[in-house]
């Protein structure tokens, strides 16, 4: 998750408690639509132009500054891929914008499956779904990037909360429309269903025609950030289908960059002592600045030296706000918290490299004292 998500507000717990008892109860039948309101700063209108036609959609900008993630059929029809794009990010108006005040990207990448399969099949085939996905690039950047999630699939079909952003032409049967508003649904906890992996379907949501390549959030409650975990590809009144993100949308964009991976060891050495019976954590970091994507692999050391491990809060913070935990107090009585080169890349890969990495420690029982010695980070990531 390469920048800082400019996401929606989350619920607060008493919403949460409330949309949990509409989801678990009799209401769970209820669909969730699409609000109007500019809910993500990221998420922009795009319009594109193939053979002669205007056509419209929405996108988000995603990973790096400098790539738009949206879906294949706003950029394709009748066997002709576009040859004009206009973005215009966080785009809020009754009125169409006009084309001379968005930024045009240089390009973008695409599965070949896509056409392939819309003219073998059908563009409503779920053949063709499963590759309805691309991604615009430029030379300079087109705004914030919101952060990603590597696997997209296992958290869609999760019952994390979820919102659905972009910009539906119209929504009549929620009685509220807007040709270039941008829209979001409210917080919801349905799970997706695979359909032809990378293409999954949520039942009761919907956000309405137009909306195709509107970003999907998963909010992450260890970090309290939501992050991108598909793009919208289809839909009903009471059903959406999205493309899950993975590592073949990653290699994508790695692609589009023009990335490839480069390796390098971070190490802190500064002992200390922690503080005993501590209400706050004591922090020891890392900083990098050569990487220019996400992580393709990471291994953490640490050695802290304790009587008494089971004191001991210490978790991993990526520069982009993603936490793993190494360990937790509890009730272990064993003695120091060692890791040698653990691997600790299915909860970081995709995530950004460069900035500040944090190991946070707090000793949470008095006596027992515990000391800080070494860690490290073996990182290899995408580098220009």
């Amino acid at each position: 998750m390469k920048f800082p998500l400019h996401a929606p507000a989350f619920p607060t717990p008493v919403a949460l408690a409330l949309l949990a008892f509409m989801v678990a109860g009799e209401a769970s039948a209820e669909v969730y639509y699409s609000k109007r309101g500019l809910f993500d700063e990221s998420t922009g209108y795009i319009q594109s132009e193939v053979d002669g036609y205007w056509f419209r959609g929405s996108g988000v900008v995603a990973r790096d500054s400098r790539l738009i993630y949206s879906c294949a059929h706003v950029v394709y029809d009748n066997g002709v891929w576009a040859d004009q794009h206009v973005f215009h990010r966080a785009y809020h108006s009754s009125e169409t914008p006009y084309t001379s005040d968005g930024v045009s990207p240089r390009g973008f990448r695409y599965f070949t499956g896509y056409s392939t399969n819309s003219n073998d099949y059908g563009t409503s085939s779920s053949r063709t779904y499963a590759y309805d996905f691309v991604i615009y690039y430029g030379s300079s950047s087109f705004g914030p990037a919101v952060g990603w999630w590597d696997d997209g699939a296992s958290v869609l079909g999760s019952s994390r909360w979820k919102r659905i952003v972009g910009y539906p032409s119209t929504i009549d049967y929620t009685g509220a429309s807007g040709y270039a508003y941008q829209h979001g649904t409210d917080w919801f906890a349905n799970s997706a269903d695979a359909v032809r992996s990378p293409y999954f379907t949520i039942d009761d949501v919907s956000t309405g025609k137009g909306n195709s390549g509107g970003p999907v959030f998963v909010y992450d409650s260890d970090s309290e950030k939501s992050f991108l975990a598909g793009i919208l590809v289809s839909g009903t009144p009471t059903l959406a289908g999205m493309y899950a993100l993975s590592d073949v949308s990653d290699n994508m964009a790695s692609a589009a960059l023009g990335l490839e991976p480069i390796s390098r060891t971070l190490v802190n050495r500064s002992i200390i002592k922690l503080p005993d019976r501590a209400f706050s954590y004591t922090t020891r970091s890392v900083e990098t600045q050569d990487f220019s994507g996400g992580v393709v692999s990471l291994k953490c050391s640490v050695n802290i030296r304790t009587p008494r491990r089971g004191d001991l809060n210490v978790y991993l913070k990526s520069p982009a706000g993603r936490i793993r935990w190494i360990n937790k107090a509890s009730s272990s009585s064993r003695n120091n918290v060692v890791l040698r080169d653990q691997e600790f890349t299915s909860s970081f890969k995709g995530s950004p490299a460069n900035g500040k990495w944090e190991l946070k420690m707090k000793d949470k029982r008095k006596r027992n004292l515990a000391t800080f010695r070494k860690f490290s980070l073996a990182v290899q990531a995408l580098g220009e």
